[in-house]
C-alpha cells in the first residue's frame, strides 16, 4: 500500500468548479473512514461516504472516526445539505 499526504485538508467545506457544474465537499465530523460529503447542483445527489454501513456498526475508532458522532453528523449534513433527490453511500471493506 502507497501512503500519500494530502496537499490539502478540509475543515467545514470546500467547492469546485462554477454554475451547474459546481461540486461542494463537505466535512460534518467524525464518522467511520470515509468522513467527506460530495454534493452535485446539477444531479442534485450527495455521496455519503460510508456513514450508513449497512447492517454492521463500525466506528473506525482506529482512523479518527466516532460512532458517537454519527447521529451529530447527520443532523449537520440534514441542516446543511438542501435539494438532494439522492444520497449515494458506499460500503467500506475494512
Amino acid at each position: 500500500m502507497v501512503e500519500v499526504m494530502a496537499k490539502r485538508t478540509l475543515t467545514t467545506r470546500c467547492r469546485f468548479g462554477k454554475g451547474p457544474d459546481e461540486i461542494d465537499l463537505f466535512y460534518f465530523g467524525p464518522e467511520h473512514k470515509c468522513d467527506a460529503w460530495l454534493f452535485s447542483r446539477r444531479f442534485e445527489s450527495c455521496t455519503a461516504g460510508d456513514i450508513f454501513s449497512g447492517k454492521t456498526f463500525r466506528s473506525g475508532a482506529a482512523n479518527g472516526g466516532s460512532g458517537v458522532a454519527i447521529g451529530d453528523s447527520l443532523m449537520k449534513a440534514f441542516d446543511t445539505v438542501k435539494n438532494v433527490d439522492t444520497i449515494i453511500t458506499v460500503t467500506a471493506r475494512s
